[in-house]
């Protein structure tokens, strides 16, 4: 069934498997909550460089093996994960609509 409306996540439920196994948790305690959360398209934002704010906890290492896993966890769920370059918030915006459109999703 299609939703009657578009909405946009900044984070998925396989999110979460990833960051199990950044801070050494188990990935396998949350993996059968991510067959009950479906998406229909997921993308992945190229990163822009980081910096550190005084907030964020990571560094470029953290950051690098949470891309490289998020990829993998939602490629091995079946999902499609399309790549974002780094580019302006408009031309990624423009990229992500015209792949959504290109879908029959909007």
């Amino acid at each position: 069934m299609r939703a009657k409306e578009l909405v946009f996540l900044d984070r998925g439920f396989p999110d979460c498997l990833s960051f199990f196994r950044i801070y050494g948790l188990d990935p396998n305690q949350v993996l059968s909550e991510c067959f009950h959360h479906r998406y229909a398209s997921v993308f992945l934002l190229d990163r822009f460089p980081l910096q550190q704010d005084g907030v964020r906890t990571e560094d470029n290492v953290m950051s690098e093996f949470a891309d490289e896993w998020l990829a993998r966890d939602y490629g091995a769920l079946g999902y499609t994960v399309v790549r974002v370059a780094v580019m302006s918030p408009e031309e990624r915006l423009t990229f992500v609509l015209e792949r959504l459109s290109g879908q029959g999703l909007i």
